[in-house]
């Protein structure tokens, strides 16, 4: 007899800590960074939940909503939208390179 087993396995967990965020998060509500090139949804999460434990949550949307934000593709932008943060850019093609070059049109 043969029987299915559906396992649920994190194969990692990128969930960066340190002075790094907390620095680029006050920068940037100091309005010092003009663009955010967001490469994943992990990335997204990642970003507001170090905001939201610095209890700026809210205002980095706003920062946000006053730069140019780039999503590498679509399930980045919808991440974002869930945040409700909109991303200026989604390039047709999705790849890092193709995210700086349409970003940098938008600077």
């Amino acid at each position: 007899m043969r029987s299915n087993c559906l396992r649920d396995s994190c194969i990692y967990l990128s969930i960066p800590e340190g002075s790094a965020q907390k620095e680029l998060i006050e920068r940037t509500l100091a309005g010092e960074v003009d663009a955010f090139a967001f490469t994943s949804s992990m990335m997204v999460k990642g970003f507001m939940r170090h905001a939201e434990q610095l209890g700026a949550g809210e205002a980095i949307k706003e920062t946000l909503s006053r730069a140019v934000v780039g999503a590498i593709g679509t399930p980045t932008g919808n991440t974002l939208k869930k945040t409700r943060v909109n991303a200026n850019v989604i390039p047709d093609e999705f790849t890092f390179e193709a995210l700086i070059r349409a970003m940098k049109k938008e600077l």
